[in-house]
């Protein structure tokens, strides 16, 4: 795989890093030398209407594979105007020498999702960055995305770890078929075949 190095994975809530790139996850975790080298960083640890995610997140983190991660206790919508608090974790973040940033993208109508994008594009100004997709709140997406391609095992751990938000199951875009979908979509889009999860790229190093 060509991501090598330290990995970070940023969401603003509980589900999005999961529902976005959920199947990337599974297959670094695979294919990585080390696990303890992939951090996920969710700045939410409760829904919109209020209800803990805190143990639907550890569930499928252990499904993914994720051995490090962390939820912070931002509120979500209102906490997320508290940027130079965002920021200045951020800062901390990038002195661990991360090679790879994933993060929300830039075609997102989510205010706590575009927060994290522009922040994470400050603060990681020297680091590649790639924005995933997310179905429930992106509006379009960029012409020219990049693309990881992932095997039938991965698009089922991720299936799983999506079911772990038993709240959201009757979301459109949390059903098993649609996650499916959108994964053979994707790799008939760029390999006429399989499966696949697309990325903004926001910022290519090489």
């Amino acid at each position: 795989m060509f991501i090598s190095g330290r990995i970070l994975i940023l969401g603003a809530h509980p589900d999005d890093a999961e529902l976005g790139m959920g199947a990337t996850i599974s297959k670094l975790t695979r294919e990585m030398l080390s696990c303890d080298d992939i951090r996920v960083l969710t700045f939410a640890w409760k829904s919109y209407t209020g209800e803990s995610l805190i143990e639907p997140h550890k569930r499928a983190m252990k499904t993914l594979g994720i051995k490090n991660y962390e939820m912070l206790n931002f509120e979500p919508t209102m906490g997320f105007f508290n940027r130079q608090d965002i920021l200045d974790i951020l800062y901390k973040e990038h002195k661990n020498d991360y090679s790879t940033v994933f993060t929300h993208n830039s075609y997102t109508s989510n205010q706590d999702h575009q927060v994290i994008f522009e922040e994470t594009r400050r603060a990681f100004r020297d680091t590649a960055i790639l924005g995933y997709s997310c179905p429930s709140s992106d509006y379009g997406f960029s012409s020219t995305p990049s693309y990881i391609r992932v095997s039938k095992q991965d698009a089922l751990r991720k299936i799983r770890a999506a079911k772990e938000y038993i709240i959201y199951k009757k979301k459109p875009y949390m059903l098993p078929e649609a996650i499916m979908g959108t994964l053979q979509a994707n790799g008939l889009e760029i390999f006429g075949k399989g499966l696949a999860e697309r990325f903004e790229p926001i910022r290519v190093i090489i």
